[in-house]
């Protein structure tokens, strides 16, 4: 990781044509890469990251992979990442040698797309933050709260961007969309285990 890189994701990216966020109870958005309906008849979690080296990110892909209904195969759960495929292995390995997850063969459970494009999450109603969105002060608050207390703290960032937002949302076996979480700030990642809940 160089300092340009670091530099480079806090430019504010190609802007998208991002639809509306889908509706709970209405089938969730199609898209080629992500198959959602009759996934071995089973429920789907997913799960969009900011990038790669966010504190949150790495959270939130916890709190996905160590979720029991994920671990014992109830649910698919899903994690979309904007970074490249070379810097999104990079994170996934230092993440999992971490020794936070409790499931360490967890890629039979979790699958990662990579959409450096951002189209997935155009469609899925995730477009581009503003400053208080990634500045708001409860996040400065919650980026300390998270290394102190979990050990979860900034890692190098080689792709992606800063502005870019991450979401999670719960698709039934029959592809209708029953949860969702559009954070308001950067530190709000959401209940998983409500979304688990609202498939199970």
């Amino acid at each position: 990781m160089t300092f340009q890189q670091e530099l480079s994701s806090f430019k504010i990216p190609r802007v998208l044509d991002v639809a509306d966020p889908p509706v709970i109870g209405s089938p969730a958005p199609a898209d080629s890469k992500l198959a959602l309906a009759g996934r071995d008849g089973r429920p789907t979690i997913i799960v969009f990251l900011r990038h790669c080296g966010c504190p949150f990110a790495e959270k939130a892909y916890l709190d996905l992979c160590n979720l029991p209904s994920i671990r014992n195969g109830t649910i698919n759960g899903i994690v979309i990442s904007h970074s490249s495929p070379e810097s999104t292995g990079k994170w996934l390995r230092a993440v999992r040698e971490s020794g936070r997850l409790q499931y360490s063969d967890i890629s039979r459970s979790v699958t990662v797309i990579n959409d450096e494009g951002r189209e997935i999450y155009a469609k899925w109603g995730l477009g581009l933050t503003s400053t208080m969105h990634m500045m708001d002060p409860r996040s400065m608050y919650a980026i300390f709260a998270l290394g102190l207390g979990e050990g979860i703290w900034n890692r190098p960032v080689e792709s992606g961007n800063r502005w870019q937002m991450g979401g999670a949302f719960a698709v039934d076996a029959s592809g209708m969309l029953r949860w969702m979480h559009i954070p308001g700030y950067v530190s709000d990642l959401g209940d998983l285990h409500e979304a688990e809940e609202a498939v199970l």
